[in-house]
């Protein structure tokens, strides 16, 4: 349990914060284990709706380190622990005065952690674009709420486990691993000839108490790292398509077993109506950074979408590779006049064919006539396009533009882990309708020519532009 102590009146922390933030402080109670530091309080955000403020807590006690093992050089090792740190937010609705509070807990890597450590409040909750690593949100009781993983400038929920023992268990969603330690008391035996502190990288695993080396348990402790399902509607929780108030699928709040409970959410909301996040941290505007073609119909809002629901859906690492070559201005997504719905061109070097660069080009019209689903479908195809290309790095000369794309649809048939992020993208059909929905976009290609029968094709053809998919170039 997370116990806040040392009630503190808005008055005595020496800094003003405006009438929208008082009484905030009167709400939490009082405790012992945890002490806020209300003289380093400080506002962090407003939105016009909700002010947010901060406040480190000191939390007594042996502080808990946090790595996330990585290999080097082909060799085992692990990045340097970080030092959890943690924060008591506070906000206030401007318009209803109602206020709620949290604990935001900070598991930065390595990199954040060694950029930061010596600053006397290091991390913040709200808009900080440059933190690395996990932030935990409990509330002021210990019991967890949700927990969010920075990486590139992105912010993704995610789910956390204790590591599994079971060898059979299915580990192909886990992002990363976490392990914790505290720091041993007992001195470590060392030879008499090392210059190095014996209690370097030993300590007490959190979980069974056994000696840790690095936090590595050699009980196998440690927390799993996987990306965040909603258990009602089953879509990613960033794109939860369930009732805010009374977290049903289809909404029950005016039915009879309708449950009003605004709880976390509700009146917090940011006022971004595109936020996809519970608690907010102020950057989700973010979301929206793609390039379009800059018209005043609504077709480059809907590509807009399309490509942000595809990068929820698509592994982690995917996404943030897709980010990457934005952010390097490597990746331009566009409208154009095409012969096909969707294409994918590639830039590298005539000499070296090492690959810089992609241009994703939807035909204006086709991308308007297709469904929403047909809209995604199209984004989709051509971001594993961009993600099988990328991972090649270089463009073999032996092999034409028309070789790798019967290539990549073939994968896209058949390969397993390609077939599971359609799933998760497009929860709603059955094994069948799968099997027909991963021939979209391929019809050009021996794996759907050759390989299916011609009433197959037609079958096939047929589901899909029922879907509202663009098929050879034609809409239902």
């Amino acid at each position: 349990m997370v116990h806040i102590g040392c009630r503190h009146e808005h008055g005595d922390c020496g800094h003003g914060h405006g009438q929208s933030t008082k009484g905030i402080l009167n709400e939490v109670e009082q405790a012992a284990l945890m002490t806020p530091l209300w003289n380093d309080l400080r506002q962090t955000y407003e939105n016009g709706k909700v002010v947010t403020l901060e406040v480190p807590l000191r939390v007594g006690g042996t502080p808990l380190k946090a790595w996330s093992p990585r290999k080097a050089d082909g060799h085992a090792g692990s990045v340097d622990g970080s030092t959890v740190t943690m924060k008591l937010i506070l906000q206030k609705n401007i318009e209803t005065g109602n206020k709620r509070y949290f604990i935001a807990t900070f598991i930065p890597d390595s990199s954040c952690y060694n950029k930061r450590k010596d600053m006397k409040t290091p991390y913040r909750f709200m808009r900080d674009r440059d933190y690395s690593g996990y932030v935990i949100i409990s509330d002021v009781e210990g019991r967890y709420l949700a927990s969010y993983l920075h990486r590139n400038g992105g912010r993704m929920e995610v789910g956390m486990r204790q590591r599994s023992t079971d060898e059979n268990a299915d580990t192909t969603d886990v992002i990363d691993r976490l392990y914790m330690s505290t720091p041993t008391l007992a001195l470590v035996t060392r030879s008499s000839d090392s210059e190095s502190d014996g209690n370097e990288g030993f300590g007490y695993c959190p979980f069974c108490n056994s000696i840790s080396v690095w936090g590595v348990c050699p009980n196998g402790c440690g927390i799993e790292v996987t990306p965040s399902y909603c258990s009602v509607c089953g879509f990613l929780s960033e794109r939860c398509v369930c009732c805010p108030i009374c977290k049903h699928h289809p909404c029950t709040c005016f039915s009879q077993e309708g449950s009003i409970d605004v709880g976390y959410g509700g009146e917090f909301k940011c006022t971004n109506p595109g936020c996809l996040f519970q608690f907010c941290n102020g950057e989700c505007e973010e979301l929206d950074n793609i390039p379009t073609a800059g018209h005043s119909d609504p077709k480059p809002d809907q590509l807009t979408a399309a490509w942000n629901e595809v990068n929820l859906g698509i592994p982690w690492a995917c996404s943030q590779m897709l980010r990457n070559l934005q952010a390097e201005g490597k990746l331009t997504i566009k409208f154009g006049r095409i012969s096909k719905a969707g294409t994918t061109n590639v830039r590298y070097n005539t000499q070296t064919r090492q690959i810089n660069g992609y241009v994703m080009t939807y035909d204006e019209t086709l991308f308007g006539d297709a469904s929403s689903l047909g809209k995604r479908m199209l984004v989709f195809h051509e971001v594993v396009h961009v993600i099988l290309f990328d991972s090649l790095k270089w463009m073999n000369p032996n092999k034409s533009f028309k070789d790798y794309d019967n290539e990549h649809h073939e994968k896209m048939v058949k390969d397993q882990n390609i077939n599971s992020w359609l799933k998760k993208l497009f929860p709603k059909f059955t094994e069948k309708e799968y099997e027909m929905l991963k021939y979209a976009g391929t019809e050009d290609s021996p794996v759907f020519k050759d390989e299916l029968t011609q009433p197959q094709q037609g079958f096939y053809e047929k589901f899909l532009l029922d879907q509202g998919i663009i098929v050879n170039g034609k809409a239902k």
